[in-house]
């Protein structure tokens, strides 16, 4: 009978063993599902911010906030047109209790102290509806 016992409790440490490496590698391989879908796919993309009318985004300590969509005549998506257009926005800037408003065009980027900030996109194309506005803002710093 003691030999019946030793060799059940080989068999409960053999299959606690196989269940905690289970469990481990299952655990490490969410993880690295997790880290990696957080991580930008380029170095651009880490300068990329998506910020929807009304709304704000602190970037680096700087609070960016979509403040208004001034003007926009691009060309819609689904035309043809011989001039593209243009669009500009205005974001408020606010860093260590003061803030500053800033106008932008989709054709020529600004500059805030020392950062250039520039709109890769401004959706929809043309903004017709300001409630649905979402910028991406390319905001590098330029030192």
């Amino acid at each position: 009978m003691h030999g019946h016992s030793n060799k059940l409790i080989v068999v409960y440490v053999l299959v606690g063993i196989i269940t905690i490496s289970s469990l481990v590698y299952s655990l490490n391989f969410s993880l690295s599902d997790i880290s990696s879908s957080n991580r930008p796919t380029s170095e651009t993309d880490s300068n990329i911010y998506e910020i929807a009318l009304g709304n704000s985004k602190t970037i680096k300590g700087i609070v960016y906030t979509f403040s208004e969509v001034i003007s926009d005549n691009r060309c819609a998506e689904d035309k043809v047109c011989s001039n593209p257009g243009n669009a500009e926005i205005e974001i408020q800037i606010g860093a260590f209790g003061s803030s500053e408003d800033l106008r932008i065009s989709t054709n020529s980027p600004t500059t805030y102290a020392n950062v250039s900030i520039s709109i890769e996109e401004l959706n929809p194309k043309p903004v017709l509806n300001t409630k649905e506005a979402v910028v991406k803002l390319k905001i590098i710093e330029t030192n």
